[in-house]
């Protein structure tokens, strides 16, 4: 759950202002979210371009750590190609492909990611394959995501024979706009998992429900350049799949709700949680300054974002 939210956050918090592309000493370089534990630390994210004002590279550094994630980006024919950094010292092989429209909106999204450890002498490897397909309406306003995974997965150890898990998991997103605002989103996520030892087969299944909604009582407006928007918003949170910030809205949303509900094959109740909500106040830029976290248990957490150009 947390993953769909931060994913629409994010792709606020990185998007470039207007101005950015003719602007290069103007671009967003830097984003910085100070610990509210540590005065000392920080989470940073440093973000590189070329001369035509598309980002490729971006590195981030999470709290009380070195880098913990980079991204090289490539533009052919059309697409956007990013390539999260692998481990060298296993077999590790990860690309992320997205076509985008004329609006620079993506309208698929393909990923292929390979981690095998078998080479170097331990005992699990597996391959994903994962395809996201985005759908608008005429005035280019998000209405649909559909994305399928299949992931396989092989754990070979010397004392069972070999285990393979096949996972796949239908995810089914779709979205209410109004006024050329979104309003909110109802997202449908359907597992099945299954393993196979020998002979033996077990199957089991997990539906996931999320419903979130947008207010906009501040009235923040939409401010900002979005030539760079897939790749912002893949970098930060690669399990983005439900959604992507678009530049025909035309404000900022102040508050967001959400709830998750995940049953079992029969119906059966398995999570159930309260309504999360979350505040947000952006600066005179329109960039996000400030996240208000306020959980099912009343449980507050407050962000603050700087940025450097």
């Amino acid at each position: 759950m947390r993953k769909i939210h931060f994913a629409f956050l994010f792709c606020i918090v990185f998007a470039c202002k207007k101005n950015s592309v003719d602007s290069p000493q103007l671009r967003l370089r830097r984003i910085v979210v100070p610990n509210n534990i540590s005065a000392r630390d920080s989470a940073v994210t440093t973000i590189n371009y070329d001369l035509q004002g598309r980002i490729i590279n971006v590195s981030y550094k999470a709290w009380f750590g070195a880098i913990t994630n980079s991204f090289n980006i490539s533009y052919v024919n059309g697409e956007i190609l990013i390539k999260p950094a692998t481990r060298s010292d296993i077999k590790d092989v990860w690309e992320i492909r997205y076509t985008v429209n004329r609006d620079g909106l993506p309208v698929k999204r393909l990923e292929y990611h390979s981690v095998d450890y078998l080479a170097t002498g331990a005992d699990t490897k597996s391959n994903t394959y994962d395809t996201t397909l985005y759908e608008y309406s005429k005035e280019g306003l998000l209405l649909k995501t559909t994305k399928g995974t299949i992931n396989t997965s092989i754990y070979s150890p010397s004392w069972q024979p070999a285990e393979t898990t096949l996972y796949r998991n239908v995810v089914t997103t779709t979205y209410k706009n109004d006024n050329n605002l979104k309003k909110s989103f109802h997202l449908t996520r359907l597992f099945t998992i299954t393993r196979t030892i020998g002979a033996n087969s077990s199957m089991s299944n997990e539906k996931m429900e999320n419903s979130t909604t947008f207010e906009y009582l501040k009235n923040y407006s939409n401010k900002f350049d979005y030539s760079n928007t897939v790749v912002m918003n893949e970098c930060f949170y690669i399990f983005n799949e439900t959604d992507n910030f678009n530049i025909n809205y035309k404000s900022l949303p102040d508050k967001i709700v959400e709830t998750l509900i995940s049953t079992d094959f029969y119906g059966n109740v398995i999570t159930s949680t309260y309504p999360s909500q979350f505040e947000l106040v952006y600066d005179k830029n329109g960039l996000l300054s400030e996240q208000k976290e306020t959980d099912r248990l009343n449980n507050i957490t407050v962000k603050k974002f700087i940025y450097g150009y």
